[in-house]
Order: structure tokens, then sequence, then C-alpha cells
């Protein structure tokens, strides 16, 4: 029996979730994962850090965002942004993100979500912890230079213990 190295299964998840983008729009109005505001359409996919601690120490996706952290309930969160109207990939925003739990009062945690170059196209990322088991809004704030419109917009996630 063929083994395959972590690394295949989630080269294979990203290009499942990102590449395609006609099927995960086909798919968002189930997993309330990608919206079109203000004429972008935006993705957004949220990883298990501990896919990246699959990749050898010292390449790109090991130390992007000052490294993957350690535990399980770290997520990474990647937004990916095309405009809406021509299909093209957005490469020069601004990007921040706001996770927190629904149905407190607590503020959340605000981070920038960094320019990262996955399979040769930008999207934008950085580290959350997400503990299993709880319903997170993420608030996404998107800055495009030369456009005076900033875009926002909000994702629940939810991810089931198991």
């Amino acid at each position: 029996m063929k083994t395959y190295p972590a690394r295949f299964f989630f080269v294979l998840a990203l290009a499942l979730g990102l590449a395609m983008p006609a099927a995960r729009e086909a798919n968002a109005a189930a997993t309330h994962h990608a919206k079109v505001v203000d004429g972008v359409r935006i993705y957004l996919s949220v990883v298990p850090g501990v896919f990246f601690s699959a990749f050898p120490p010292g390449s790109s996706e090991a130390t992007m965002h000052g490294g993957v952290p350690r535990g399980a309930r770290f997520k990474h969160l990647m937004v990916t942004l095309f405009n809406a109207s021509t299909g093209k990939r957005i490469t020069n925003a601004k990007v921040t993100a706001t996770v927190r739990r629904v149905g407190t009062s607590a503020p959340g945690v605000t981070k920038a979500l960094q320019p990262m170059s996955w399979g040769g196209y930008t999207n934008y990322g950085n580290y959350f912890a997400m503990p299993k088991g709880v319903t997170y809004r993420i608030d996404v704030t998107v800055r495009q230079p030369a456009v005076r419109r900033v875009i926002k917009t909000a994702f629940d996630y939810f991810e089931y213990l198991h």
C-alpha cells in the first residue's frame, strides 16, 4: 500500500478549497465561507495550524507569520480576494481579521492577515487560537490602494468536537 506524506493531503485540501473557485462558490451557500461584497469576491478558509507543522523546518510554510503555533486550538485563517467582475485576483490589499466568540461581550483578537504566496498566488493569512466547539464571528476588513471604500464583512465559523 502506498503511503503519502501529510504535505500531500494539505496541498490537496488547499487545491480543492482555493484553486477551484467555481466549486467553492457552488458550495458557498452551505458553508457561508464565500461572499461578494462591493464587487470583491472574498473566500475564507480555516485550516488547522497543525497541517503547517508537516512542512520541513525553515520552509516558507513552516516560518510564515512567525512560525506555526503549538497546540490543536490554533487555526490558520486564509482570505483570497478576486475582482467579482473580472475574476482577477487582488494582490495588493491590506486585510485584517477579528476573531471573537459569538455570545460574549469580549472584543476578540484582531490581526493583520499577512500576504503570503501559495502555489504562486497571493493570499492573506495568519494564525488564531480557535478551540473546537465554539461559534466564532470572523470580521474581515479589506482596504485596497486607490479605492476609497473599505470593505467589511463577517463570517460565522463552528467546528464540531470530534
